[in-house]
C-alpha cells in the first residue's frame, strides 16, 4: 500500500487526496479499480519521488473520472506540466498496463497492425498488432501522445476504435486482417494528451470538432504556476507539500444506477431541461466568439456525446444530492474545456442555475400560525462578483477561513443563497491579514420547550442577542457561551436588533495598535489599518473614502465630546460615533459579534476573544458604547462603555461587507 502524505500535510476537515487501497486506488475521492497487472505496468519505484502537488491531485482526478466511467480523455497543455509522468504513475499505482503510442512518429500500421513477416505461419507472413490493437485484446491504458502531431490518414483510422467504446460496440472490425473482428476488452482504456496548436507549438493541428468531441477535453494551462514548481523542487529535496484541497472538490461515486433509477430521482427531469438551456447558452457564446475566442483549439458545447456523458456522470457519482450531481458533472464537462479564468467565471456562473427546487411543501407546526418549511435540499447560490463561489472562496483562503452555507444551515437551521460580494483580491488580502469570510443570517430555527419537559415544536424566529442566549446556553466544552448578567435585558441592542445579512469579511483579532484606546482614536486607528493594509496598493472604494472624509470634518469636536465629563457631551458624542458612515462599515453591530463567537464556537470548536473585548457600534439607552468578548469559561459577556474609557483590553475587530 502506498503512502504517499503524512498527516501534518493535509486538511483536517477533507477526506485523503490519495488512496491506495485493496482493490482501488482513490484521487481526490475518484476511485479506480486496480488491474490484474501484466508485463507493461509501468515500475511504481520510478515515482517514489514524485511530489503530488494540489495541480498533480487535481489532475490525476480529472484523469480518474475519464477511466472510471470508460471516456476517452484528451489532456491538452504546454510541455512540462506531467501530462506523461501522470498517466504512467497512475497506471503503476492501479497495477494496469501502459501501451505507449507517440503519434508524431506512429503511422497506421505501427498504431493499428499490418500484414508482415511471421515465422510461426506456414505462409510466413501474417497479422502482428500494432501498439492500439495490442492494448484493445489486453486490456491496458492506451496513452496516445502528442495527438495532435497524427497524420490526418492515421487518426481517421483511429475513430473506428475510439467509436467502439463510445457506442458501446465492444468490437473492432479489422478491415487490414480480412474483416477480423476483435473483441475489445471490457478494461481497455484511451488518454490521449497535446500541446497546444499555434504559437510556440506551430507545427501541431488544430483538431476539427469531430475529432475533439470524441474526447473528454480537459484543457490545462500552457504552464505551470510558480507554486505549483516550487512545490515539485521541494519535493526533491524531502520538503513537506501542503494540500489545501477542499472537500467540495472531491467526486465521490455511488453505486452505478440504470436509467430506470435515474428517472425516479427527483427534479431529474427540470435538470435534464435546464441543462439543455445552458448548454444551448454556451453554444451560442462560442459561435458568438464571447466564450473561447482566444484558445487555439476551438472548443464545442451541446453535442450529443456531451448528453451520453453528462447522463453517464449523474448514474455513476449521485450519492443523494442530485443539484450537486449535476453542477459537478458541467464543472468537469464544461469549465475544464477552457483555460482563460474569465471565461471559467461565466461558464460558471450558468452552471450555478442548473439547480431543482423542490416544490416548498410545509407543515404545521403546534405553536398556532407559525408554519416551518419541510426538510428540502438547499437552492444552490449564485455565483457573485468575478463568479465567486463558496468552493472558490475555500481555493483562495483555506476552507478554515469559511463559514459558509452549510456551517449556517447546521448551527442556525437555516438555508442562505447570497452571492460572495467579494472580489479575488479582496479574498486574497484578506487571507494575508488573517481575516474570515463568513455569511450572517437574521433568522434560525428555534425549538420551543414541550409539556412535561417533552421536546417542543420548532418555529423560525429572528437572530437576536435575546434568541441567540435562549437557543444556545452552552459553548462547544459544556460552559456557558454568555456570561450570566441581566443588565441588558430591555435593551433594545439585546431584543431587537439582528445581524446584516450576507458576507462579512472580520477579524478574530482585534486590530493591531487598537487597544488602550478610546473610541475615537480606535476609529483613526482602523483608517489607517484600511489604507495601509485592507486596501494596500488599491484605490480606496468611494463609500470609505467618502466615510473617511466625513470623519476627519467632525474628528476635533467629536474627540472633545467623547473625553467630556459632562454626560450629556459625552452621550452626544456616543451618538454620532455611532452613526457615523465609517464606524458601521468597519464595526459589527453587538449581535454580529456575538454571532461571530456563537458559529466559531459551534461550527469549529473554537472560542475567540477569549480575554479582549472588541467595541461594536451597539449604544445602549444610556448613551454607552457597547462592547463584546471575554469568551472565557464564564462565558461572553456584553458591557457598555462611555466613548472615551482606554483599557489594555478593549480595542476593535474589523469587520466589513
Amino acid at each position: 500500500m502506498i503512502e504517499r502524505f503524512k498527516p501534518e500535510q493535509l486538511r483536517k476537515d477533507a477526506p485523503p487526496p490519495f488512496e491506495d487501497k485493496e482493490k482501488s486506488v482513490s484521487y481526490l475521492g475518484t476511485e479506480v479499480m486496480k488491474g490484474v497487472g501484466g508485463v507493461n505496468v509501468p515500475n511504481l519505484d520510478r515515482f517514489k519521488n514524485d511530489t503530488l502537488t494540489e495541480y498533480d491531485l487535481r489532475l490525476s482526478q480529472k484523469i480518474a473520472v475519464g477511466l472510471s466511467l470508460n471516456q476517452p480523455v484528451l489532456v491538452e497543455g504546454g510541455s512540462g506540466l506531467g501530462k506523461s509522468q501522470t498517466v504512467d504513475r497512475m497506471c503503476a499505482e492501479l497495477n494496469r498496463e501502459t501501451y505507449y503510442a507517440n503519434c508524431h512518429d506512429y503511422d497506421a500500421d505501427t498504431l493499428i497492425g499490418s500484414q508482415t513477416v511471421r515465422e510461426d505461419t506456414k505462409s510466413g507472413f501474417g497479422w502482428k498488432d500494432g501498439v492500439i490493437l495490442q492494448a484493445a485484446r489486453q486490456g491496458g491504458v492506451l496513452f496516445l501522445d502528442e495527438y495532435n502531431f497524427m497524420r490526418g490518414d492515421t487518426r481517421g483510422r483511429l475513430h473506428e476504435v475510439l467509436d467502439s467504446i463510445l457506442r458501446g460496440k465492444g468490437e473492432i472490425v479489422l478491415t487490414e486482417n480480412n474483416s477480423e473482428i476483435v473483441k475489445v476488452h471490457p478494461e481497455f482504456r484511451i488518454v490521449a494528451a497535446q500541446n497546444p496548436p499555434g504559437g510556440s507549438y506551430g507545427d501541431r493541428e488544430v483538431l476539427d470538432p469531430a475529432q475533439i468531441d470524441r474526447f473528454v477535453y480537459i484543457k490545462e494551462p500552457d504552464r505551470l504556476d510558480e507554486k505549483t514548481r516550487t512545490a515539485r523542487l521541494l519535493g526533491r529535496l524531502g520538503k513537506d507539500n501542503r494540500i489545501n484541497i477542499p472537500k467540495e472538490e472531491y467526486l465521490a461515486q455511488g453505486e452505478m444506477l440504470s436509467e430506470a433509477e435515474v428517472a425516479t430521482i427527483p427534479g431529474i427531469e427540470e435538470l435534464l431541461a435546464r441543462y439543455v438551456e445552458v448548454s444551448e447558452a454556451l453554444r451560442n457564446e462560442v459561435e458568438n466568439r464571447t466564450i473561447a475566442r482566444g484558445q487555439p483549439q476551438p472548443v464545442a458545447f451541446a453535442t450529443p456525446r456531451d448528453d451520453k456523458r453528462i447522463f453517464e456522470f449523474v448514474q455513476r457519482f449521485y450519492r443523494g444530492d442530485i443539484n450537486k450531481t449535476f453542477q459537478d458533472a458541467l464543472r468537469y464537462y464544461y469549465t475544464n474545456r477552457v483555460s482563460d479564468q474569465a471565461d471559467r467565471d461565466k461558464i460558471q456562473a450558468l452552471i450555478n442555475t442548473v439547480v431543482y427546487a423542490p416544490p416548498q411543501n410545509t407543515k404545521r407546526r403546534e405553536l398556532g400560525a407559525q408554519e416551518i418549511p419541510a426538510e428540502a435540499p438547499p437552492t444552490a447560490p449564485e455565483a457573485g462578483v468575478e463568479g465567486m463561489t463558496i468552493a472558490e472562496a475555500e481555493r483562495i483562503m483555506g476552507q478554515e477561513k469559511v463559514f459558509g452555507y452549510a456551517d449556517v444551515r447546521r448551527v442556525f437551521g437555516v438555508d442562505r443563497t447570497d452571492p460572495i460580494q467579494f472580489s479575488r483580491a479582496d479574498l486574497e488580502n484578506a487571507k494575508r491579514l488573517g481575516q474570515k469570510l463568513i455569511l450572517y443570517t437574521d433568522k434560525m430555527v428555534m425549538e420551543k420547550p414541550g409539556r412535561s419537559g417533552r421536546k417542543g415544536a420548532s418555529e423560525i424566529v429572528d437572530v437576536t442577542l435575546k434568541n441567540m442566549k435562549e437557543k444556545f446556553a452552552k459553548a462547544h466544552d459544556g460552559n456557558p457561551m454568555y456570561y450570566d448578567q441581566d443588565w441588558y435585558n430591555n435593551e433594545e441592542f439585546f431584543k431587537s436588533e439582528k445581524p446584516r445579512v450576507g458576507w462579512h469579511l472580520t477579524s478574530d483579532e482585534v486590530v493591531p495598535n487598537s487597544l488602550s484606546q478610546n473610541y475615537v482614536q480606535q476609529t483613526e486607528t482602523v483608517i489607517a489599518h484600511l489604507k495601509n493594509d485592507v486596501f494596500k496598493g488599491r484605490v480606496l472604494p468611494p463609500t470609505f473614502g467618502t466615510a473617511i472624509d466625513d470623519f476627519n470634518r467632525q474628528k476635533t469636536e467629536l474627540a472633545r465630546l467623547a473625553t467630556s465629563s459632562t454626560i450629556s457631551e459625552w452621550q452626544e458624542g456616543s451618538r454620532r460615533l455611532s452613526e457615523l458612515a465609517i464606524t458601521k462599515l468597519t464595526r459589527e453591530r453587538p449581535v454580529e459579534a456575538m454571532y461571530r463567537l456563537v458559529l466559531n464556537d459551534q461550527a469549529r470548536s473554537e472560542k475567540l476573544l477569549p480575554s479582549i473585548y472588541t467595541w461594536t457600534s451597539g449604544r445602549t439607552s444610556g448613551g454607552s458604547l457597547v462592547c463584546v468578548g471575554s469568551f472565557a469559561r464564564d462565558g461572553a459577556f456584553v458591557r457598555g462603555h462611555s466613548p472615551g474609557l482606554t483599557d489594555e483590553f478593549l480595542g476593535v475587530c474589523l469587520s466589513r461587507m
